[in-house]
């Protein structure tokens, strides 16, 4: 690209004359810098990613019931009182522990969603936007212990933050956004 003032060659990419300074074109508008920043994947926020928590609860609840009855013949709660049973089953509690682990590690892992995750359209990515691994994934679930202590204001800073990031994202360095 040639200089309309001093004639001086620049190169294409140039928004100003290196010689003698004059403008060769007019810097990116603000239209198209506001339609790349539209184009950018939106944060989740807090209750849509309670919503898809709770979707989660519920088919971990069904398979949970479907495991403990095939292996045990019995739902590991099965008494209506905690407070005065003493006789919980226990392998049947290990068993929904890790099914539980299972799920959120593997789905996450796998498809960066869990089920309900997957119903809401939420996915989670690392930070710079990259699909995330196994390994990740089963940071992030550890993490979800250090969101839950106190109180679950890990969880609840989601709401508060401009990136919608809770604690356990932080510290693995990931993000939930909307497909």
């Amino acid at each position: 690209m040639f200089c309309t003032k001093c004639g001086s060659k620049n190169s294409d990419d140039s928004i100003f004359c290196f010689q003698c300074g004059e403008q060769l074109k007019k810097p990116d508008s603000t239209l198209e810098n506001s339609t790349i920043i539209q184009n950018l994947p939106r944060p989740a926020g807090f209750w849509i990613r309670v919503i898809a928590f709770i979707l989660d609860g519920v088919f971990i609840f069904i398979l949970d019931i479907i495991f403990s009855y095939s292996f045990f013949g019995e739902f590991p709660f099965s008494n209506t009182c905690l407070l005065f049973n003493f006789n919980i089953n226990i392998p049947a509690m290990i068993l929904n522990s890790l099914l539980k682990t299972l799920y959120y590690i593997g789905l996450t892992g796998y498809y960066g969603q869990t089920f309900g995750k997957m119903i809401l359209k939420l996915k989670i990515l690392n930070t710079d936007g990259t699909e995330i691994s196994y390994g990740t994934a089963f940071l992030r679930y550890c993490a979800y212990i250090l969101s839950i202590i106190p109180f679950c204001l890990g969880f609840i800073i989601v709401g508060f933050r401009s990136d919608k990031r809770g604690f356990h994202d932080i510290l693995v360095g990931t993000k939930v956004i909307h497909l």
